[in-house]
């Protein structure tokens, strides 16, 4: 596979997740298709013909997996930076806050957690490895055995559920209060 096919290959993946809006608008599309092409870069020398795909579906589905790799680190880094900005803004518990946004903190993270509470084991463990052991989809496929894409998918399905029951919790206050 030659270096100019490895660039078109990139970023004709970089687009097609892009269409499919799993590239969020704070990652810039340049450092993702960068990220994808050292990707396969280090893919190809590691590819096997005798596995019957071709360099380029072999190089394809690395770089397609890089995807969420770099996307979940540019995600980290801009979490991060928000929660420095919010220190630095002093509205993160154990700065100085007012009771009333002290009690409005703790009551959102009382709803979060007994929302991950209701969530499916699987899911809440997919959460856990993600967020508090700062674990990649890769490296959590590779812990339960399952595909980097099938977690991909559980991580999905339970934001989505969590989204869903806090949702509902809201409308269900609004419409009693």
């Amino acid at each position: 596979m030659h270096p100019e096919e490895m660039v078109v290959l990139a970023r004709r993946i970089v687009n097609h997740e892009n269409r499919r809006g799993r590239i969020p608008a704070v990652v810039l599309l340049e450092d993702v298709q960068q990220a994808i092409l050292l990707a396969g870069l280090r893919a190809l020398p590691r590819h096997d013909p005798a596995s019957g795909a071709s360099a380029k579906t072999y190089v394809g589905a690395r770089m397609s997996g890089a995807v969420a790799d770099e996307v979940d680190r540019h995600m980290r880094l801009h979490l991060d930076a928000s929660v420095e900005e919010m220190e630095e803004a002093h509205v993160l518990p154990g700065h100085t806050e007012t009771p009333d946004k002290i009690a409005i903190h703790y009551e959102r993270a009382t709803k979060l957690n007994r929302a991950i509470d209701r969530l499916p084991e699987r899911w809440r463990h997919v959460l856990e490895l993600y967020y508090r052991d700062d674990m990649f989809f890769r490296e959590i496929g590779e812990r339960l055995g399952v595909t980097e894409a099938r977690v991909c998918q559980m991580h999905k399905d339970a934001v989505n559920r969590l989204k869903e029951q806090l949702r509902e919790e809201r409308r269900y206050v609004s419409s009693v209060g």
